[in-house]
């Protein structure tokens, strides 16, 4: 029988680390629809103009559970760009990963937190905050794996890891400009995350071209990509 060493627990497989962040996500997006409000008295009404002002009272909620849901998803997607080219984990990547996730689970309260003091410049803070904190732990984290290809694929290309990098920068920096429109307008601060997905997708046409313009001898780990 091998004997077990230290050196065992140097690295872990990522999968384990996979289904615990899918399950956190999911979990997150349930939580907050569940916190959208039905008055008791809508359940047996049948009269349309409380069912359509009770829609319009809560209207705010449901722009946030939006917003929110899209951010969560853009996250999620970040997250599986980062670990399809991640073959293993170490114990500072796992205590990273815990902490952003710890910032996950803190969403649906942001986002309920907001909802009911949407003119309150703090609480929309609160949010941008939070987000911009997951933000920063990505980059990290984006860092530390392919730092000396540390736990990543030996044969992914530079050229990746810099679009990787820059990324992960998508979701602080929209933070960060949601924060100093929060101060002057809190109640459509939040709007700015409807461009994350198209910034992602200029990000990805700019690094296309650039990568397309190069000789072919600097393209080595093209094959990699998405």
């Amino acid at each position: 029988m091998t004997e077990i060493s230290d050196a065992d627990f140097k690295f872990y497989s990522p999968h384990r680390l996979e289904s615990l962040t899918d399950g956190v996500f999911a979990i997150a997006m349930t939580i907050m629809v569940l916190n959208i409000p039905i008055p008791e008295d809508l359940k047996t009404s049948k009269d349309q103009v409380s069912v359509l002002q009770h829609l319009s009272n809560i209207y705010p909620l449901l722009v946030n559970y939006a917003i929110s849901c899209i951010i969560l998803g853009f996250m999620w997607i970040t997250h599986q760009r980062q670990t399809k080219v991640i073959t293993k984990t170490d114990g500072n990547y796992l205590w990273l990963h815990m902490i952003s996730l710890l910032f996950v689970c803190l969403i649906p309260f942001s986002t309920s937190f907001m909802g009911q003091y949407t003119n309150s410049p703090t609480a929309v803070i609160l949010f941008h905050t939070d987000l911009f904190i997951i933000g920063i732990i990505y980059m990290i984290q984006w860092y530390y794996a392919t730092k000396k290809h540390h736990l990543v694929r030996p044969d992914l290309s530079d050229s990746l890891i810099k679009r990787g990098f820059v990324f992960s920068t998508i979701t602080p920096a929209m933070s960060v400009i949601g924060v100093l429109i929060a101060f002057h307008d809190p109640d459509n601060s939040t709007m700015i995350y409807m461009a994350c997905p198209f910034v992602a997708l200029l990000y990805k046409r700019v690094f296309y071209n650039i990568e397309k313009n190069k000789p072919n001898s600097e393209q080595g780990g093209k094959k990699n990509e998405e």
